[in-house]
C-alpha cells in the first residue's frame, strides 16, 4: 500500500508506518507538482488540510485520513468518488488534563500571582479568596470524547457535571447529572461555574456562544475553549473578559494562525494578551507523547482495515 502524508509535523506517524513496512511519501501541499505525482498512485492520504485541486488525478485513492478529530479544514468536495474521509481522536485525555489545568489556574489566579511575585509584590489579590473545584459545576457544550473524559476527571475531584448535546439520551449520560439537548444551553450557562466548549465547528455551531450566552454565563464563571475558536464569537468574548462580565477564560483555539511563515502571528485581532484573566495556549492542549503514539497506532490499524476491505472507523463522509 502506498500512502502520502502532507503534514510534515506528523513525521512520527510516517516513522511508525515505515517500521511496519508501509511505503510513505511525505509531501508538502505547497509543492503542487510533487503532490499531484505522489497522490496519483496512492491509496491513502494522511493530512490536516485538503483543498480542491489537491487530489487531481488521484484515481486510486480510497482513504483521506485526517490526523486530528477536527476535519473542518478538509474540503469534502475534494474527495474523489468512493473515497472515505475519516478522523482520529486519542487526544481526549490530554485535553481533559488541559481543561483541569485551566480551571485551577483561573480559579486560583495562578498567573496573576506568579507575575506579581516575580516583581516582589506579595499583596496582589489580598482580598481574593479562591474556591475549590469540589462542588462546582462543569457545564459541557457537547458530549463527545473530550467532554466525557474531562467530566470523568472533574467528577473525581467532586465537581458536578451537566451537558448539552445534539443527541441526548439516558444511556449516554455517564457522570453527567443532566444531559440535555442543545436548545437547553441557556439553562446550562446559568448553572455553570466553568463552561467547556467541546463541539466541532460547523455552520450550526459557528458563533454558538456569543454576547448573550456570555452574559448568561455571568461574572463568576469561566470559559474553556479547546474546540475551535469560531464556536465562540471573537469580539463578544474579548469584551466580556475585558469588562469582567465573565470571570476569565482558558483559550487554546484561536481566530488567526500562522500560514507557512515563522513570523510572529497574534492569535486574534483583539488584544487578549493584555488581559490578566486569560490563560492562552497555542492550540497544543491535545499534543502529548501519548496522543502522538495513539494516533500513529490508530492510523496503522486503519490502513490495515483498508487493505483487508473491512469497515473503516470514524467515517465522516464519502466522495
Amino acid at each position: 500500500m502506498r500512502v502520502v502524508l502532507t503534514a510534515p509535523q506528523e513525521e512520527h506517524v510516517a516513522e511508525r508506518l515505515r517500521a511496519a513496512g508501509v511505503e510513505v511519501d511525505v509531501v508538502t501541499r505547497a509543492d503542487r507538482e510533487r503532490l499531484r505525482e505522489a497522490v496519483r498512485d496512492a491509496e491513502a492520504l494522511l493530512c490536516h488540510r485538503l483543498e480542491r485541486g489537491d487530489l487531481d488525478g488521484a484515481e486510486r485513492l480510497r482513504l483521506v485520513q485526517a490526523l486530528s478529530a477536527g476535519a473542518d479544514a478538509v474540503d469534502r468536495s475534494a474527495l474523489p468518488p468512493g473515497c472515505a474521509l475519516c478522523n482520529v481522536h486519542e487526544h481526549e485525555r490530554a485535553i481533559a488534563e488541559w481543561a483541569l489545568l485551566g480551571m485551577l489556574a483561573l480559579s486560583r489566579r495562578l498567573l496573576v500571582h506568579d507575575r506579581a511575585l516575580r516583581e516582589g509584590d506579595w499583596r496582589r489579590g489580598d482580598t481574593f479568596v479562591p474556591r475549590e473545584l469540589r462542588g462546582r459545576v462543569l457545564g459541557c457544550v457537547g458530549w463527545g470524547h473530550i467532554a466525557r473524559e474531562t467530566a470523568t476527571l472533574a467528577a473525581a475531584l467532586g465537581m458536578k457535571v451537566a451537558a448539552v448535546t445534539r443527541t441526548p439520551s439516558p444511556e449516554r449520560a455517564g457522570v453527567a447529572r443532566e444531559l440535555a439537548p442543545l436548545d437547553a444551553l441557556p439553562g446550562l450557562l446559568r448553572a455553570a461555574d466553568f463552561l467547556l466548549v467541546a463541539v466541532p465547528l460547523t455552520d450550526g455551531t459557528r458563533g454558538l456562544v456569543g454576547a448573550r450566552e456570555l452574559d448568561l454565563l455571568g461574572p463568576d464563571a469561566f470559559l474553556l475553549n479547546p474546540a475551535r475558536g469560531e464556536v465562540v464569537d471573537e469580539r463578544a468574548l474579548y469584551e466580556a473578559l475585558r469588562d469582567r462580565r465573565i470571570a476569565g477564560a482558558a483559550i487554546d483555539t484561536w481566530y488567526r494562525y500562522p500560514r507557512g511563515s515563522d513570523a510572529p502571528v497574534p492569535p486574534s485581532e483583539l488584544p487578549f494578551g493584555e488581559l490578566d484573566n486569560v490563560v492562552m495556549t497555542p492550540h497544543n492542549s491535545g499534543w502529548t507523547e501519548e496522543t502522538r503514539a495513539g494516533r500513529a497506532a490508530f492510523v496503522l490499524a486503519q490502513l490495515g482495515r483498508l487493505e483487508r476491505g473491512e469497515p473503516l472507523l470514524n467515517l465522516l463522509a464519502t466522495g
